[in-house]
């Protein structure tokens, strides 16, 4: 009996520690709160500056500063991200040099409308132009109004990479050759004729200026010499 009441005490004096424990663990699960999801692709789709720009701030607070990188330049003309864009921008410097991100320039050529994907970053497309990514292998598919074309580039660190994607041109439509019958009547009344003899024509005379100047001076007097 006294083993029984003994255990039974142990047990009373076990249960609220645990159940402390318990309860700590569940306020700290509780309190872990989960980081929301970034929709980057759908602030590239809405056009909105201000929408991406709050998409790449939040991407440097998660972290993400490639990616961020691509989206803070819309943040530049936003007085009320000034702030908060700053230091974004500053972040994203920091781990860019830390890093030793690389300048990769996307030539284009005389394409026009052509928009770059970057399979790393494939909701946020990018423009021809300069951009710095840290080192890595990547592939980019460029695409215009005639087509795309795909490229790989393995980019070390502290280099440089020139890639020239060229997407194909618009097609042109091929002429075709067709017959016109100017001798088929579509029904339409004509125009009425033009009677009569043409206008006058006036003619202007054949001496030169200076000597019809003197001709009007004499009148209708002869004149021997002409001044």
């Amino acid at each position: 009996m006294r083993t029984l009441a003994a255990l039974a005490l142990v047990a009373l004096v076990a249960s609220p520690a645990a159940a402390g424990r318990s309860k700590g663990r569940g306020a700290h699960a509780k309190g872990k709160a989960r980081v929301a999801a970034i929709d980057v692709a759908g602030a590239v789709a809405s056009g909105d500056a201000a929408r991406q720009c709050d998409a790449a701030i939040a991407l440097v607070k998660a972290g993400q500063h490639a990616r961020a990188s691509l989206l803070v330049g819309t943040c530049a003309d936003l007085a009320s991200h000034a702030v908060a864009a700053r230091a974004a921008r500053i972040a994203i410097a920091k781990v860019a040099t830390r890093e030793l991100w690389s300048p990769v320039e996307l030539d284009v050529g005389d394409a026009v409308g052509v928009t770059i994907a970057i399979d790393a970053f494939a909701d946020v497309p990018v423009a021809p132009g300069r951009w710095k990514l840290p080192a890595g292998t990547y592939h980019f598919v460029a695409r215009g109004p005639g087509g795309a074309v795909a490229a790989d580039l393995t980019l070390e660190a502290n280099s440089r990479a020139l890639l020239q994607l060229a997407p194909p041109p618009v097609a042109v439509a091929t002429p075709v050759a067709g017959v016109i019958d100017f001798g088929k009547d579509d029904g339409a009344p004509l125009d009425r004729p033009i009677a009569g003899p043409p206008p006058p024509a006036k003619h202007e005379s054949l001496l030169p200026e200076r000597y019809r100047k003197g001709l009007k001076r004499c009148g209708a007097m002869a004149c021997r010499t002409l001044p």
